[in-house]
């Protein structure tokens, strides 16, 4: 079984170069939920929260979350990705019921 630390990096290379391909530059990515938590299983994804220096207009954030799905499923790595930038993530942190504020608040940065 491939380890926890390899796989977090065979990740963050498929997004780095998935991103960088559309000029899209990262700041910061932070996988949260159930593994960040140490609380996963056998069927758990990998959730990314993936924040970028710009905004980036919701169509075109559609595309590129398809790109990033399916860069890492190359790398056989099932994940769920959510784009955000700086400045739509100091917007959410706040907000009571936002999956922003759980990644940053439980998340780890990779």
């Amino acid at each position: 079984m491939e380890k926890r630390e390899e796989i977090l990096k065979r990740a963050k290379q498929a997004i780095l170069k998935t991103l960088e391909k559309e000029n899209v530059r990262v700041k910061k990515i932070v996988l949260f939920g159930s593994r960040a938590r140490g609380m996963e299983d056998v069927k758990s994804d990998w959730d990314f929260l993936i924040v970028t220096e710009n905004a980036i207009p919701i169509q075109i954030k559609m595309k590129l979350t398809g790109k990033l799905l399916k860069a890492l499923a190359k790398e056989r790595i099932p994940a769920d990705v959510i784009l955000k930038s700086e400045e739509e993530v100091e917007y959410y942190k706040n907000y009571t019921m936002s999956v922003v504020k759980e990644a940053i608040k439980t998340g780890t940065p990779i």
